[in-house]
């Protein structure tokens, strides 16, 4: 064998050797390369999960958010649902009437009217030079924040000793607190937005559950405002006061409804319908009214756990009210007493020549 043919044998054995250790030098930097861009994938998807599960920057660890969380969405989970009947407090806080609130229902909750218009007794304009003096308002006890404003013409008794009493007898105390911020002229509406809020977390400290806003409007603009309202009243209490807001039944019978309710983003409170002020038609009956009105409305009591709060007849007949509410599918009643009973008002109308008249 020559030199140079074994010369050039180990020449071609380290060529296929070079090309042998290329290829796997090559397969290596693949499977490197492979293994980074698989990571890579993953590292991004978990960042682009974390951002959709928290678009306002905020996580679990409580981390500073940049920028306001979006309105949030309405919590069906932390409605109250309770069946709370009407307490005259007035006549219970009076020993020698002799008079007792409703025994307790299974939930044991009661129904307190709290603040209503004062009516012929308005002390809200002077008779010379027509200055507004007042809210026009009447609140149906006494308090610290009243008794310090004068706002309100006060007739009732003290909080502390009210909420004391009822507590011995009742685990669960619901407000009705009509509102009258909404009513002020601009100058005024931030003074009375504010005396109103001190009001409400007041009654929250001094041991009520919860307490149902009314009187105010049902226009886009109305409604964002209460909303603010009540998400101020839960920001000063800690959320230790369930807030409700009352609307009325053209509101929720209205064929745009739910998409009212969903723009509003009333993640702070539950929602009301103030059946209260409903008239009786000839030949109808209060129960029949509000079994009719319930169910025409059945679709939102159910979506939403809707508070149905009846009282348009007479006091005695309110259970009978409550009833006729279940029957129509609500879960969650209450009934207060905001205007005259029926019997009075048929009287009343009677000796004025009038009758009772109403559309079914």
């Amino acid at each position: 064998m020559s030199m140079r043919s074994y010369s050039r044998r180990r020449l071609q054995r380290r060529r296929r050797q070079k090309t042998a250790n290329w290829g796997v030098r090559a397969l290596v930097i693949f499977l490197i390369c492979a293994s980074l861009l698989f990571i890579t994938a993953i590292v991004i998807g978990l960042s682009l999960g974390r951002a959709a599960a928290d678009p306002d920057g905020s996580s679990e660890e409580g981390t500073v958010k940049t920028s306001p969380p979006p309105a949030g969405r309405f919590r069906k989970d932390a409605v109250p649902f309770v069946t709370a009947r009407y307490l005259d407090h007035a006549a219970y806080m009076t020993p020698d009437s002799g008079y007792r609130g409703p025994d307790p229902e299974p939930d044991g909750a009661v129904s307190l009217l709290l603040r209503t218009p004062a009516g012929e007794e308005d002390p809200s304009e002077t008779s010379d030079g027509g200055v507004k003096t007042g809210t026009g308002m009447r609140l149906l006890y006494r308090s610290p924040v009243s008794a310090s404003k004068s706002f309100d013409i006060i007739d009732g008794p003290e909080l502390s000793t009210l909420t004391a009493a009822l507590k011995n007898e009742y685990r669960y105390l619901s407000g009705v607190f009509e509102t009258s911020y909404a009513k002020e002229i601009i100058s005024s509406r931030l003074i009375m937005k504010e005396y109103e809020i001190s009001l409400v977390c007041e009654l929250a400290e001094a041991g009520f559950d919860e307490i149902v806003i009314t009187g105010v409007g049902e226009d886009e603009r109305s409604l964002s405002e209460a909303v603010s309202f009540i998400r101020e009243i839960g920001e000063r209490t800690g959320g230790a006061v369930s807030v409700g807001l009352a609307l009325g039944l053209d509101f929720y019978d209205s064929p745009d409804a739910r998409s009212a309710i969903n723009s509003l983003g009333f993640d702070c409170g539950f929602l009301a319908v103030d059946l209260t002020s409903l008239e009786i038609p000839s030949l109808m009956t209060p129960e029949t009214v509000i079994r009719d009105r319930t169910e025409r409305i059945s679709e939102i009591t159910g979506l939403y756990g809707l508070r149905v709060i009846v009282g348009c007849g007479d006091e005695e007949g309110f259970d009978g009210e409550i009833a006729a509410a279940r029957s129509a599918g609500a879960l969650n009643v209450q009934s207060v007493k905001k205007k005259a009973d029926q019997s009075e008002q048929i009287n009343n109308e009677k000796e004025n020549g009038g009758a009772v008249t109403g559309s079914p």
